[in-house]
């Protein structure tokens, strides 16, 4: 492929919402989204943006903008530290040349929901109370 191809290793970010569980109210776990170069062109990452509830935090690796060379990766590490037991989501933003995303705008949704450590009501919760 001679044109930059950006290729992420999900396309989503979730943060503990297996079997309805979450995320304790006052940690901070941490993921990362993986981005390749799929090709031998430069990927070049102009912007990297989050729009959400401030219970996220994103952060590029390398910062941007940044030039990712064939068959290397860029990484998005994502910080979730809910404060309340409620949903919380927000949308990653990546501006690039990438031509197998239209415009090269790839978008991640991400989500958490914080759960209270005493192990009370959650809408994290399949029936919205207790486990």
């Amino acid at each position: 492929m001679p044109d930059p191809h950006a290729c992420p290793d999900r396309a989503s970010l979730g943060f503990a919402q297996e079997f309805g569980t979450g995320t304790l109210i006052g940690t901070a776990p941490q993921e990362s989204l993986a981005i390749r170069n799929g090709s031998v062109a430069d990927l070049k990452i102009d912007d990297v943006t989050f729009s959400g509830d401030s219970a996220f935090t994103v952060t590029a690796e390398p910062m941007t903008p940044a030039t990712i060379k064939g068959n290397k990766y860029m990484y998005l590490r994502v910080v979730f530290a809910p404060t309340q037991a409620k949903q919380y989501t927000g949308t990653i933003t990546m501006k690039s040349n990438a031509v197998n995303y239209d415009g090269g705008v790839l978008q991640f949704p991400v989500s958490g929901c914080g759960i209270p450590a005493d192990g009370g009501a959650s809408p994290c919760y399949r029936d919205g109370g207790t486990p």
